[in-house]
């Protein structure tokens, strides 16, 4: 009988269904918490290795012009690669012997682009730019008079050019791709919200560039 009557007046074993709605509205809760932190994160991540890239490919153009009399390295990065100029050489061709790991010419967040070249129609490269031309970045190049690039270390303003760079400024922006094919008006609207990794000449990489201190940049 006290057997029995301890039976009766245990509480119930398990977990009833408010209890159970309770536990995944919390758990509900902390997922929506951190997916943007986790997303940010991964972001920052992808971030940090372009702009390792970027200043590895610094170091390889560093050596490339003391070995070659103080001259700029001759080709070209992903523009030209996708105009109507395929014919160029090009500048990861001219680095490759200064790099160790040809994997520093790929963005991690390469995810295609649309490129506008001055005189020529926009080209795409799909969903990579270092599949189709071979790098994810650009280079300050226009392949017109490759005699006269010669370095300039005493320039003043070296801080302020941009010598490589991103290929897609929606890639670390968050934004969508400004695609031509769109009109003019959808380009301008979305491409000032771009953002890009740069290395300047005078070799330091920066993240987080707007479009209007790149172009700034590309103009100087």
């Amino acid at each position: 009988m006290t057997n029995e009557r301890q039976r009766r007046c245990a509480p119930p074993i398990g977990v009833t269904l408010v209890e159970l709605i309770t536990v995944i509205a919390i758990v509900a809760a902390l997922a929506a918490l951190l997916v943007p932190v986790l997303s940010q994160a991964r972001k920052r991540s992808l971030s940090s290795t372009c702009v390792s890239n970027l200043k590895q490919i610094g170091t390889a153009t560093a050596m490339y012009i003391a070995d070659h009399d103080e001259h700029m390295p001759n080709g070209c990065g992903t523009m030209l690669a996708l105009s109507e100029r395929p014919f160029y050489p090009r500048v990861k061709q001219q680095l490759l012997p200064y790099v160790r790991d040809d994997r520093v010419f790929t963005c991690p967040a390469d995810t295609g682009t649309e490129v506008e070249s001055t005189g020529y129609a926009a080209s795409r490269c799909g969903d990579s730019c270092q599949r189709m031309t071979g790098t994810s970045y650009d280079y300050f190049w226009d392949g017109l008079y490759p005699s006269t690039y010669v370095y300039m270390s005493e320039d003043t303003e070296s801080a302020n050019k941009a010598l490589f760079w991103d290929a897609g400024g929606h890639w670390h922006s968050g934004a969508p791709a400004a695609r031509m094919r769109d009109g003019m008006d959808s380009w301008l609207q979305i491409a000032p919200k771009h953002t890009y990794n740069v290395l300047f000449w005078d070799w330091h990489a920066k993240s987080g560039v707007t479009d209007k201190q790149f172009r700034d940049a590309y103009s100087g």
